[in-house]
Formats: C-alpha cells, sequence, structure tokens
C-alpha cells in the first residue's frame, strides 16, 4: 500500500478523510491519539464524527454545544456520554479552565473567588465521573507580570485542590501555559518537586512554553519528568516576519513535535496524546485547521 494512500472516512460530506496505516509506521493503535473536542466545531457530536472518521479512539472534552462542561447539568453532560459512546470513543481527560485567574491578595477576594474555584472543581469531579476519566486539567493561576509571581501562595492553593482530588480519587494534570506560574519545562519541574502527590501531573505544551519564550531543546520537556504526565497537547507554532510567535498547522511550523513524541515513547510515556488545533487558516474554519493539523501530525507519526 502508497504510504500516502487515503481512505475516505465517515465524514465523507464534510471532505474529510482517513489516512492510511503503512506496514512500518507507529501503529495508531500503540498511541492514545485523539483530539480536544471545541477545538473542531462547537456542535459535540460532529466533533466526535470527526475524530472517528481518522480511526482514532480518544477524546479530550472541554466544551459541550460550545459551553464550558462545568456550566452544564448532569442531565447534559450524560447526553455527551451516550454520545461518546455511541461512537465508540473513550475520554482522555476532561478539560475546565479551573485556576485559570489571577489569584487576588489574602482577603475576601480571594476566599470568594477559591469558593467559586472549588464549587466548580466538585462539578468537573461529577462530570469526569460521568465521562468515565480520571484526569481533569486545572491551570496555576494567571500571572501577567512575572515580577508579581506569588508562586508559593499559588502552589499552597493548588496544593489544596490536590488534597480534594486524593479524597476523590480523581488526578489534577496543570497545564503549562504562558502568563500562568506554570509556563516551561523548569516551572513543571519546580512544581512536581513543590508538591509530591501521584495525584498531581501535568499537561505538557510545548507550544505554551515557546510562547513563553522557552526554546531549549523540546521546548522545556528534557526537564519535566516523564512519570508525571498525564496529557501532552501537540500543535504547532512559528515565527511570524515581525518575530512574533504565533499558532500553524502542524507540520508547518517549529515545534518538533516528532521529537517530543519519540521521547515520551522512549522514556515509557504510555498516556494521551492529545491534538489541540488553535489554528483556523485564513477564509476557513476550526474545522479546517483541525483536518489540517491531524493530517499533519499523522504524517509525523508514520516517521518514528
Amino acid at each position: 500500500m502508497d504510504r500516502r494512500d487515503f481512505v475516505k472516512g465517515a465524514l465523507g460530506a464534510l471532505g474529510v478523510f482517513t489516512l492510511a496505516q503503512p506496514a512500518h509506521a507507529l501503529p495508531l493503535s500503540t498511541v492514545k491519539l485523539g483530539i480536544i473536542n471545541s477545538e473542531i466545531c462547537d456542535d459535540f457530536e460532529e466533533s466526535l464524527q470527526f475524530i472517528k472518521s481518522y480511526n482514532l479512539n480518544w477524546v479530550e472534552v472541554k466544551n459541550l454545544w460550545g459551553k464550558p462542561n462545568t456550566l452544564q447539568d448532569a442531565d447534559t453532560v450524560k447526553k455527551a456520554k451516550g454520545l461518546v459512546d455511541k461512537y465508540n470513543l473513550k475520554v482522555s481527560l476532561l478539560a475546565t479552565g479551573i485556576f485559570k485567574q489571577v489569584l487576588p491578595p489574602k482577603g475576601p477576594e480571594r476566599d470568594e473567588l477559591l469558593k467559586k474555584q472549588h464549587a466548580e472543581l466538585q462539578t468537573a469531579i461529577r462530570n469526569a465521573r460521568i465521562f468515565e476519566t480520571d484526569r481533569i486539567r486545572v491551570f496555576a493561576f494567571t500571572v501577567q507580570d512575572p515580577s508579581k509571581r506569588i508562586w508559593d501562595d499559588a502552589m499552597e492553593e493548588l496544593e489544596k485542590a490536590v488534597r480534594i482530588a486524593e479524597a476523590e480519587g480523581v488526578s489534577l494534570a496543570v497545564e503549562n501555559i504562558f502568563e500562568n506560574h506554570v509556563e516551561t519545562g523548569a516551572d513543571v519541574e519546580r512544581m512536581l518537586h513543590d508538591i509530591p502527590s501521584p495525584r498531581l501531573g501535568v499537561i505538557w505544551e510545548a507550544n505554551n512554553a515557546a510562547m513563553a519564550g522557552d526554546f531549549s531543546p523540546l521546548n522545556g520537556l528534557l526537564r519535566v519528568d516523564v512519570k508525571r504526565i498525564l496529557d501532552v497537547h501537540l500543535r504547532d507554532g512559528r515565527h511570524n516576519a515581525d518575530g512574533k510567535f504565533e499558532w500553524c498547522a502542524v507540520g508547518e511550523g517549529e515545534i518538533d513535535d516528532a521529537g517530543i513524541i519519540k521521547h515520551l515513547l522512549d522514556n515509557g510515556y504510555t498516556g494521551p496524546l492529545t491534538l489541540e488545533t488553535h489554528y483556523t487558516p485564513p477564509n476557513g474554519t476550526k474545522t479546517d485547521g483541525s483536518r489540517m493539523s491531524i493530517e499533519g501530525l499523522l504524517k509525523i507519526i508514520e516517521t518514528l
């Protein structure tokens, strides 16, 4: 079979195709490759159809019909789980925006914020159980000015959430992201040292590390304990003519996705590999960007 043969997928009407697997390629069955549903489109079922059309088996659930899952009632979440089952998919992780806020100074404002965030965490735990996953994405508090980091306070509040996760039997996965206390591989290393609980892990995001200015080998991944990586977000980015780092389709940028995947697999990683497109082509749609990126990512996996 020619390595670039395509088999028409289940979404022929949408122009989606499935990349055939040549004998020498890394089999998709050996990796938990999926896509964040809301990166494809707002219609939840349509996003699942798109994922399945590429013979993938995993979905990371974020929004449901354009609304964050933690703002949906239990019946809507159960409806979504029924669709996940309908397309024979598994949920790798539940994505939330918990702790993606500035942590106010100690006092009533902080107390009120944390009260709301802990309530949202309980909703996320409920939703995770419905979706049959024990992994929940959180953040480590926004900080736009590096000189105003309050690391110890941020870690203290994050650890309180970890204690809740331990009691509930779920794991929190902190995504490293620019303008946050945890931006780079060095920050991840420090966080995991400060909070050694096995119920705290990380979503590794090379693109976010690059956006934060980390262009060391694999954008800082070499400083991260692979055993505590709970998910990996894959996409691509590059510097534009003005020197600004911006998103692009996978395979068209500067991020070494092949090197990242190889490093992870060589070091025993067996968790999810999740496309987070973040790219809409000119005059195109999110679906177009996801199509370009998943096909680029599948071509990279062919080489491994």
